[in-house]
């Protein structure tokens, strides 16, 4: 998260903007808990970034070395929840195993929540 930040700011800079002339719209981010958000909306507010995309992820996207589907329903109910939270600040996208029994009542679900898609 951190890299992607000081990256946003590195292409604002360079390209000359002020933070009165721009808003950023990060469409695609990840995050491990709601306890987390507070960094988060700290780096948004820093960067100028009016509103985050958070996408639901399993384990293997948010710590490296890891493979597969675990933990997805955790890792969507965390960004439903800072979605629900911040509804001004935030959209949020649930991640679905293709072969995961339920997943049609958890899509039904996520979007009762409040989620905009899929990933």
């Amino acid at each position: 998260m951190k890299k992607r930040y000081i990256f946003i700011l590195f292409f604002l800079i360079f390209i000359g903007c002020s933070q009165q002339n721009y808003r950023v719209y990060d469409m695609h981010a990840h995050i491990q808990s709601v306890e987390q958000f507070d960094k988060f909306l700290n780096a948004m507010d820093k960067s100028n970034v009016v509103k985050v995309l958070l996408v639901g992820s399993p384990t293997a996207t948010i710590l490296s070395g890891k493979t597969g589907f675990e933990n997805y329903d955790y890792y969507n109910n965390e960004v439903l929840k800072i979605a629900e939270l911040y509804p001004e600040r935030v959209m949020a996208l649930c991640t679905l195993y293709p072969k995961d029994n339920d997943k049609l009542d958890k899509l039904k679900e996520c979007v009762k929540r409040g989620a905009i898609g899929l990933k």
